[in-house]
């Protein structure tokens, strides 16, 4: 069965970057973006939202000039908007890890509803990011669809802002989103586009970590 329209969107959007010798990046895109993905979180988390307090929050940032800023030695970047921190070494251009073992994907496939459907034990993309250390940081975990889809610069051949992330190729991305009512999918992030997508868990897919900033 074709699932794929209800779950793929495409949103294009206009985008300047200024960058400085520092590696500071800010864009009309990111901004937007930043404000969209604020919104959705705070919508998650039951917060009260309006406009208002939102552009306070990007405002504070856009007077320090970036929104993305780039730790070169641990090889991170930092979203001051959101509040959470990438990996940014060299295994996310690399690595590749399906989201289920094949043993759990087998079952899932048979039967969507049973639990190991979300099962991520073993060699995957999410034991992968809860075992990571990196930066002094240890509390590392896949990123979701909706964290996962504020990175792509839309236009680009890898659509990721390479002003600030140095370390990405144009392969897809997993995220921690299971499909609903297809649970042997899992949300994916091409970065040769930048589009919505899905793939079955038992792929093999690239994998960047993220973690919140307390």
């Amino acid at each position: 069965m074709n699932f794929y329209k209800s779950i793929i969107w495409l949103s294009l959007v206009s985008f300047a970057t200024i960058c400085n010798a520092n590696s500071l990046f800010i864009s009309t895109s990111s901004v937007q973006i930043a404000k969209e993905t604020l919104a959705q979180q705070r919508a998650i988390a039951g917060l009260v939202l309006n406009d208002d307090s939102i552009n306070k929050e990007i405002a504070k940032v856009e007077k320090k000039s970036t929104i993305y800023v780039r730790d070169n030695i641990n090889n991170t970047v930092t979203n001051r908007v959101t509040k959470v921190m990438w990996q940014d070494d060299n295994a996310t251009a690399v690595i590749k890890k399906p989201w289920l073992i094949i043993e759990n994907y087998k079952i899932c496939d048979a039967n969507y509803t049973n639990p190991m459907c979300l099962d991520t034990k073993g060699d995957t993309a999410v034991t992968y990011c809860k075992e990571l250390v990196m930066g002094g940081h240890s509390d590392w975990q896949l990123p979701s669809q909706v964290e996962l889809e504020s990175l792509p610069n839309y236009g680009k051949t890898t659509a990721i802002e390479d002003t600030t992330f140095k370390n990405a190729n144009a392969g897809s991305y997993w995220s921690s989103t299971t499909i609903k009512g297809y649970e042997n999918f899992a949300s994916i992030v091409p970065f040769y586009n930048g589009a919505i997508n899905a793939a079955n868990k038992n792929k093999r897919k690239n994998v960047r970590c993220i973690r919140n900033i307390k």
